[in-house]
C-alpha cells in the first residue's frame, strides 16, 4: 500500500510540473515530505529530510535563482 501512494504522490507531481502548474523547484521538496509522510516518517523527522535535500540541491536552487 505505501508503495502505491508514493507512486501516486510522484505522477501527481510529476503531472504538476509536465502541465505548469508547479514549478520544479517547489515540487520537489514538497514532493519529499508528502512521500515521507505517506511512508510513515514521524513527523519530528521531517525537518530533517527537508534539510537534508535543500542542502543536497542547493547548488541547483543557486543555478535556477542566479
Amino acid at each position: 500500500m505505501t508503495a502505491a501512494l508514493v507512486l501516486a504522490v510522484f505522477v501527481v507531481f510529476a503531472a504538476l510540473m509536465y502541465a505548469r502548474k508547479m514549478p520544479a523547484i517547489a515540487a520537489v521538496p514538497l514532493m519529499a515530505v508528502v512521500m515521507a509522510l505517506c511512508a510513515g516518517v514521524p513527523a519530528a523527522a521531517l525537518g530533517g529530510i527537508v534539510v537534508g535535500g535543500a542542502s543536497a540541491l542547493s547548488p541547483a536552487y543557486v543555478a535556477v535563482i542566479f
